[in-house]
């Protein structure tokens, strides 16, 4: 496998308060549909899932680890903790933002879903197994859930 030797950062792309949740990611200049937002290096350590067995009893390991900032890997096997702005990018059904996750060269992909415009929050959609309300409940800035 070829390793990049550089990855992409949008010029366009800043963090700042967000009136959605704690901070996101937005953009400074329109971002026209299927543009490469940026590419984030996934470390090589992941979250196991896993099952413990204390007293005769089976309980679930890594459920809580980082669980509002990964994302699943290919599989559901285990999660993954990528870098760069990946774990910033707030919640929308309407998501504007979509990524894609290279396994072989641990790079995950963020891509312009729909044309965005200059001042735009940028959004993924966490799935439907995200429950905001709950989400917020700790008081939390939240982001990718699985």
């Amino acid at each position: 496998m070829k390793e990049k030797s550089v990855l992409i950062l949008h010029d366009g792309i800043k963090v700042r308060r967000s009136t959605k949740h704690g901070y996101g990611v937005f953009t400074d200049v329109d971002i026209i549909a299927d543009t490469i937002i940026e590419e984030c290096m996934v470390p090589m350590q992941v979250i196991e899932l896993g099952i413990e067995i204390m007293d005769g009893k089976e309980f679930a390991t890594n459920n809580n680890t980082l669980n509002k900032y990964r994302y699943r890997g290919p599989g559901d096997r285990y999660y993954i903790v990528p870098t760069g702005y990946a774990m910033i990018y707030n919640h929308s059904a309407n998501a504007n933002v979509y990524y894609e996750y290279n396994h072989e060269q641990r790079i995950m992909t963020f891509k312009a879903l729909t044309h965005i415009n200059a001042g735009q929050e940028l959004f993924t959609d966490y799935g439907p197994e995200y429950d905001y309300k709950s989400a917020l409940k700790d008081n939390t800035i939240v982001h990718k859930i699985v």
